[in-house]
């Protein structure tokens, strides 16, 4: 049931990106600015997304990525599955545009005992990429299966990370997951 239920999400967001107007922002519109009925939206509509990676298939979200590129609405997003090749193309397509990826190291390496290399082989693969969030939800979720850290084990596995990375990586920076 869990996989109609993400198939029916997926539908319905490929479906409103097609069929929903977005009043998107403009570079040129300020939070102040009284011009039209989108302005509320305008003021508060934040130029950096999520993508998760069942969405990154470049055929379908590229048009509607441009489209927000071009109204100077979106300035980065947050990718994972770096390693993935069709996702790396697609983030490649995006830094192409000017667009920032925060990348994501996900919950699956952080228990393992080479933590730090697999941080350096996905560092490595994704060059464009200098912002990187350690894990994601680690505290785990609700019913999705994962078996969460403590914040007193996360923060074991992620400061030694940003000791590794400031020594070995100096131009890529550490975001914390929520924990």
């Amino acid at each position: 049931l869990k996989k109609i239920e993400l198939l029916i999400l997926i539908v319905l967001i490929t479906g409103c990106f097609s069929a929903c107007k977005l009043d998107l922002p403009t570079s040129s519109d300020s939070p102040d600015s009284a011009r039209g009925s989108g302005n509320a939206a305008k003021a508060v509509w934040d130029p950096y997304i999520g993508i998760h990676p069942f969405a990154c298939d470049a055929g379908i979200q590229q048009p509607h990525l441009l489209k927000l590129i071009q109204a100077g609405a979106l300035r980065g997003t947050r990718l994972g599955n770096l390693e993935n090749p069709e996702i790396q193309r697609f983030a490649a397509w995006l830094q192409s545009q000017g667009v920032e990826i925060l990348g994501l190291f996900d919950n699956e390496h952080l228990r393992d005992s080479n933590v730090c290399q697999i941080f350096s082989q996905h560092v490595a693969q994704s060059p464009g990429v200098f912002v990187w969030e350690i894990g994601n939800e680690v505290s785990g979720f609700p019913g999705c299966g994962f078996v969460g850290f403590t914040p007193e084990e996360y923060m074991s596995i992620a400061m030694p990370l940003f000791y590794y990375a400031k020594q070995n990586h100096p131009n890529v920076r550490l975001a914390i997951g929520a924990v």
